[in-house]
This record gives C-alpha cells, sequence and structure tokens, in this order.
C-alpha cells in the first residue's frame, strides 16, 4: 500500500435540511437520564449552563440561555425545574420537556430590574432542593486527574455552589455527576440514534461545506475577511471560533478573520464547527509542491500525517479499545516525531469535544452510536500545519437498518460519502462508519491546486 498525491475529483458537497428531534426522542433523553440517576443513586440533578456549557443543558430542553445562565433541576420522580434569567424565563414554556420556571434576575446581564422573589438559596428550595438527598451538580468537565475521578470537585461558578451547600446545610451528599453525561465509556449523551443522527449530520455536512466554500474561494490577494465571506453558514450558530488564517496566527492575539492578504506560500487554516461535528484544513498556499517555502513538507508531514488517517479509518471499529485506536496511529506516526499532543480522536454532539476514549491504554470499546471526530494534530518545528479534520458515526447492522428506513436520503448521503472514500481515495472504510462529513478523508495540501489530492492505492 503507498500513499500519493495525485488528480482527484472532489467530494460532491451534499446540502441537508435540518431535522428538528422528535418529542418521543426528548422524553427518552429524559428517562435515560433518569435511569442514569438511579444507577449513580441520586435524587436531585442539578445542571448549569451558559452560552459556552449549554449541551447538558440543551440535551434535555433543546435550548441553551444565550447570554444569561441557568439551572435545571431534575428530581428522580421526574420532576423539572428552571430558574432562569430576565430574557429566558419565557423559553421555559418552549422547553422540550415540561418545567416549572423560576425567576433568578442574577443570571442576567448587569444592571437590569431584579424581580426575583427569592435569592438562589430559596429560589433552590422552591425547585425541591433539601439537606439529607443525595445530589449530583453537573457543569461540563469530568474534572478527571490522570485517571482518577474528581466526584467531589466542581466547575460551576462559587457563588451557585454556595446557594446550594447552603441548603444542603452539611447533610446529605453533593457529587461531580457531569460524567453521567459525558463519560466516554457510559454517559448518556456518547451515543446518538437514529433521529439524533439525522439531527446532527445537518451541521456536520455544512461545517465541512463551509470549509470548502472557503478552500475554493482562496486566491493570491484576497483577504482573510473575504475568504470567510464565501462560507454559507446558513445562519446557525457555531460550536467553535470560525478559523480563516493565512500565514503567521494569533498576531496581537487576534483569533478572527481579518484583513490580511493571502500570499502565495503562505500557511492557511480553516475551520467551522457546527452541531453535530467540525471540519478544518490545514496546509499551503501553493500551486505546485516546488512553491511551499519549507523543503519536503509533502514527504516528511502532509504524506505520513495522510497515512495516519488511513489507518485511523481502516482501523476504526465497534468493539476495538480506544487503546487500541491510540497505538494504532501512535505506530503510524510516532508522537515524538510528530508532536500531537490532544487525543487522537474524540466523541463530538452540540458541542465541538464532549469527552474522549482514546487515549494511552484505554479499555473503553467503541460503540454502536458513538460520534467521533477524525482529529490528528501533528506538529514539527518549521513546517505550517498539516490537517484535514472531520466527523462519522459508528452504526452496527441494527442502527444502519433503522437509518436506512426511516431517514432514507440521509443514509443515500451517507453511502455516496462511503463510496467516494473507498473508490476514490482507496480507503478501506468499514461499513460500519457512516461519514456525517462531506469531506471525510479529503486532503488537499496545495490549497491553491484544486485537483490534487491524497490517495492511498494498492
Amino acid at each position: 500500500m503507498s500513499i500519493a498525491l495525485r488528480p482527484v475529483k472532489k467530494p460532491e458537497l451534499m446540502r441537508a435540511l435540518p431535522t428538528v428531534l422528535k418529542d418521543e426522542t426528548m422524553l427518552v433523553r429524559k428517562q435515560k437520564v433518569i435511569e442514569g440517576m438511579e444507577r449513580w443513586g441520586l435524587d436531585v440533578l442539578i445542571l448549569y449552563a451558559d452560552v459556552e456549557h449549554s449541551g447538558n443543558f440543551e440535551y434535555l430542553t433543546g435550548f441553551i440561555p444565550r447570554f444569561e445562565e441557568a439551572l435545571l433541576i431534575l428530581h428522580r420522580t421526574g420532576r423539572v425545574c428552571m430558574i432562569l434569567g430576565n430574557e429566558n424565563l419565557d423559553k421555559c414554556r418552549r422547553s422540550r420537556i415540561d418545567a416549572e420556571p423560576l425567576l433568578f434576575s442574577g443570571f442576567s446581564l448587569p444592571n437590569q430590574p431584579d424581580d426575583s422573589a427569592d435569592a438562589l438559596d430559596g429560589l433552590l428550595r422552591k425547585a425541591g432542593l433539601a439537606p439529607d438527598e443525595s445530589v449530583g451538580v453537573v457543569g461540563w468537565k469530568l474534572m478527571e486527574k490522570k485517571g482518577q475521578k474528581g466526584e467531589c470537585e466542581f466547575d460551576i461558578p462559587y457563588y451557585i455552589m454556595m446557594a446550594v451547600k447552603s441548603v444542603m446545610n452539611g447533610r446529605g451528599s453533593l457529587v461531580n455527576a457531569a460524567g453521567l453525561f459525558l463519560d466516554p465509556d457510559c454517559g448518556v449523551r456518547i451515543t446518538a440514534d437514529a433521529d439524533e443522527i439525522a439531527h446532527y449530520e445537518y451541521g456536520a455536512s455544512l461545517a465541512s461545506n463551509c470549509v470548502q466554500d472557503a478552500m475554493d474561494a482562496l486566491a493570491v490577494g484576497r483577504s482573510e475577511i473575504e475568504t470567510a465571506n464565501a462560507m454559507r453558514t446558513d445562519g446557525q450558530r457555531n460550536s467553535v471560533v470560525t478559523v480563516c488564517a493565512f500565514g503567521e496566527r494569533f498576531v496581537k492575539g487576534n483569533l478572527y478573520p481579518s484583513g490580511k492578504k493571502l500570499s502565495l506560500g503562505d500557511p492557511v487554516s480553516i475551520t467551522v464547527g457546527m452541531k453535530g461535528g467540525l471540519s478544518s484544513r490545514s496546509g499551503y498556499a501553493v500551486y505546485e509542491e516546488g512553491q511551499i517555502p519549507v523543503p519536503a513538507y509533502i514527504e516528511s508531514l502532509a504524506m505520513p500525517y495522510f497515512n495516519a488517517q488511513k489507518i485511523w479509518l481502516e482501523t476504526l471499529r465497534i468493539g476495538l479499545t480506544g487503546g487500541q485506536l491510540y497505538d494504532a496511529v501512535e505506530s503510524a506516526l510516532p508522537r515524538s516525531e510528530f508532536r500531537w499532543y490532544l487525543n487522537p480522536g474524540h466523541f463530538t454532539a452540540d458541542e465541538e469535544w464532549t469527552s474522549s476514549p482514546v487515549y494511552a491504554g484505554s479499555r473503553i470499546r467503541f460503540k454502536s452510536g458513538n460520534m467521533i471526530q477524525l482529529d490528528i494534530i501533528p506538529k514539527k518545528p518549521g513546517f505550517g500545519g498539516a490537517g484535514a479534520e472531520d466527523g462519522l458515526v459508528m452504526a452496527d447492522e441494527t442502527l444502519r437498518r433503522q437509518l436506512r428506513k426511516e431517514y432514507p436520503k440521509l443514509w443515500q448521503r451517507m453511502q455516496i460519502r462511503r463510496d467516494y472514500i473507498r473508490e476514490e481515495l482507496g480507503i478501506q472504510i468499514g461499513e460500519e462508519l457512516l461519514p456525517l462529513s462531506n469531506t471525510l478523508a479529503y486532503h488537499t495540501p496545495l490549497f491553491l491546486n484544486r485537483e490534487m489530492a491524497f490517495t492511498a492505492a494498492n
């Protein structure tokens, strides 16, 4: 098997339509969480949310609190209360699950009217929190350190924890329960059903299309802003900061597309994340290899990187452990030489990164319904980046049959993507791997050359 850079037909940039989650799906989600509470021995869950950390809250409610903060209190009996700020209080009646609204203006923007009937601890009591109960607090981090679970460490704002502890009055128990949602082995959010896959595929495919829109718009003399304006985002909210960067990045701390114009030979990074997945590309703005300002980039970095992607895709399967996938990447792209630091693969959902089973020694096995990003980030001194990140979902025969029956258009798009990867790129992707992105494994390191991409050939 060898890797080649050759003329390749571009993947079809198919456009999906948003799929709203069914009411039945939302009820199943709530029931899964309650069953998780029973396993954890919890009487009450307190979920914290703000705009950056809202995935667990949105999993149950269908909305995020935007520029405010919010709490959701879920009892094992099924009772739900939401403590919301001024501008989100009316959203409670729009929630996908029934809930009782309670106003706390302290969650609102500064200097807004304060019509709260109680202080936060009083509202928590109204929401049913009481001493002597077993309470789980859910922020957004597992708080693990070197494999040790941080069940007594909390990542939500201090003033909220103080109110919770005031109500508990030193009785009962208080644990970090983020793992109930996000644990990479048994969290309720790390597997998706057919309805959820259809819901998330829209954002994943849209993100890949946006990146290719920008790639197609690249031209010497065109600015980052002009290039980024080519992205057809459908007005959707991004899950990460959009990247469209030429040359040296983060000049004066800037994270966003600027007026900087593209020069021949510039390193380029383009990234778009949406609900359901992220797509990213890194390479050089050149037409041919000889225009890359550093020698041997293709042979020393880009080609080994694509080979590692190929091995990742051909190794991944249901039942494989995260440690085995890690070892496959380590063998193909040694960390000591290519200096990748983050996990070479992680789960995704509403947010770009939920958790990851891919680390040295991991015994966590991949399951049907896992949505995972192919995310390897190599670095070599003196070289610009090499990157082609996209996402997929793993599906056993039962889930594949359900997708084929209930979402035939989605199924057709996934099969077109699979056929492209196998036939055009030469990667023998397993039948249980279903691409959510239109551009999975499509890697064009010469960004101004619209024809050349890496392939695997016998």
